[in-house]
Order: structure tokens, then C-alpha cells, then sequence
């Protein structure tokens, strides 16, 4: 269905970029937001070996100051490595294994701990930090201190502390490099007015998938579960 706009839109549009480019609100100003942006997550990942990118309006530089919108980040573990198969083991680095069964709602895994010197799933971290699920086996839990902070206001798999000047909204967890493979069907549908582009599909697809610290609602393991 073809959009029916007014033919004065794009003359207005055209004067409103203008008046933007005249009061220094141009593309150049918000290009150099968006860079601080990526080098401040760039700078923090580096201090505290995680994973931090920001997102959302303030990051996009589109915003306002009079609207005060919150600041958006992800955060990830990159002391951990999330593979999808126990080929992709590692000696000597920290993996954990995605785990899918009958009990496992669509769109959630299980992170099952992987021994370091050989690759065979039995638990090497701190047993506060796991639980067994149906079958006996060690998972990790979705809520260890590592992930989430307990003293913020959490809203599903988001965390939200106030600074006083500013709100921050930060989603935790681990980082699968891997495409999952219950998102496969995601790449090669069909798509109408051919978005997002092929080229940002396949960026997103090299990318990979965050998996994020909240389990199925009516699930009797959603305290192993992890949302892709």
C-alpha cells in the first residue's frame, strides 16, 4: 500500500533540514555524536572487559534536551565465550554452551559451562552461580551477581538506575558471535519495500545475537533460561 503524503512534504522537509544546518543541528553534528558515542563504549569495554554500546535516541543524536530521554546500553560478558556447538571449544578460555530440549521454550537457551582443558560439558565456575535443571544437569543461573545488579530497578532483562541528572536503562548478558540457529528463518524471509537492507541483514547476521538474563514467564526453568 503506497504511502498517499501531502506534495508540500518535501519542500517542507527540505526547510527544515536548512534551518537545522543553520542552527548547527546539521548531519555533521549528529554524525559526531553518534562517534562519541561509539568511542565512550569503545573506552569502557577496554576499563572494565565487557562488552558496552550504546543505543537509542541519545546515542543517535535524536533527541532533544528539553524531552530529557534516558541514555540506552547493552552490556555483555566478554570473559565468557558463547558457542552454539562443542566445536568451536577453546582450551583455556572460559565457553559456555547453548542448550535447547523439550523443556526449553521457543526463542530461550540454556548456558551449560564447558571444562577448560577438555571439551566435555561439566561445570568449572562457582556452584552459587548454577542450577540443575529436569535432566541433572549444571546451568547457569540467569540472575548471579556477574550479570545483573540487584539493586537496580529491573524491568525484564533491562536495569535502570537514576543519576540525578540523567536516567540510564542497561540490558545484561552474554554474547553469542554465532548466528542462533531459531533465528535462521529471520534472514531469508520475505521482506515488502525490500527493509532492512540486504547489506544491514548481513551485518546483522555477522554480528550475532545477545542472549539476555530473563527466562519464559510460564516456564518451570526459567531461572536457567536466557532470551535471544
Amino acid at each position: 500500500m503506497a504511502l498517499n503524503m501531502p506534495i508540500y512534504y518535501k519542500d517542507v522537509s527540505v526547510r527544515l533540514n536548512r534551518v537545522l544546518d543553520t542552527v548547527g543541528l546539521g548531519e555533521d553534528i549528529r554524525w559526531k555524536r553518534i562517534n562519541m558515542f561509539i568511542q565512550s563504549g569503545d573506552m569502557l569495554s577496554l576499563a572494565f572487559n565487557k562488552g558496552i554500546h550504546y543505543f537509542g535516541s541519545q546515542a543517535e543524536a535524536t533527541t532533544t534536551p528539553g524531552l530529557q530521554s534516558d541514555i540506552d546500553m547493552v552490556i555483555y560478558e566478554e570473559s565468557y565465550r558463547v558457542v552454539k556447538n562443542l566445536e568451536s571449544w577453546m582450551p583455556y578460555i572460559p565457553t559456555l554452551l547453548i542448550v535447547s530440549d523439550e523443556n526449553t521454550p521457543p526463542g530461550y537457551v540454556k548456558l551449560q559451562s564447558v571444562n577448560l582443558h577438555h571439551p566435555w560439558s561439566v561445570y568449572n565456575i562457582y556452584r552459587e552461580q548454577l542450577n540443575l535443571d529436569g535432566h541433572g544437569r549444571f546451568f547457569l543461573r540467569n540472575d548471579h551477581s556477574g550479570i545483573t545488579l540487584h539493586d537496580l530497578n529491573r524491568h525484564g532483562p533491562a536495569s535502570t538506575n537514576n543519576y540525578g541528572y540523567i536516567t540510564a536503562d542497561s540490558v545484561y548478558g552474554m554474547r553469542l558471535r554465532a548466528w542462533p540457529d531459531q533465528a535462521y528463518q529471520w534472514l531469508t524471509r520475505n521482506r515488502r519495500y525490500n527493509w532492512p537492507s540486504y547489506q544491514t541483514i548481513r551485518l546483522i547476521h555477522e554480528t550475532g545475537a545477545l542472549l539476555v538474563p530473563v527466562g519464559h514467564k510460564l516456564s518451570h526453568e526459567q531461572h536457567i533460561e536466557w532470551r535471544i
